[in-house]
């Protein structure tokens, strides 16, 4: 599918941000539609940098092992975006530029 990204594509490494410690973060920052997909081995919080990006992103979260996608919502760019995982547990969010 053109257009498509494919998210297993992307190498995870460990997040070196102090707020995500035990979070796993692939990114594609040079790509013209940034995308940001983090893995939480456990729930938690913690922040991601998009300050230099000046457009609105969507987060979705997905509960890893119940393989559901259960929560959507916008976020601001441009700026330190606060993530809180919607529950305990493994979570996948993917935060993408529209």
């Amino acid at each position: 599918m053109a257009g498509k990204t494919n998210v297993a594509e992307f190498p995870f490494f460990p997040a070196f941000n102090q707020s995500l410690q035990s979070t796993f973060l692939s990114t594609n920052p040079n790509q013209r539609t940034p995308m940001n997909v983090l893995f939480f081995p456990d729930f938690g919080e913690g922040t991601l940098y998009l300050e230099e990006y000046n457009s609105d992103f969507t987060l979705k979260w997905m509960d890893v092992r119940k393989g559901e996608r259960v929560a959507q919502k916008k976020v601001a760019g441009g700026k330190l975006v606060n993530l809180k995982t919607p529950g305990e547990n493994e979570w996948v969010g993917v935060v993408f530029n529209h």
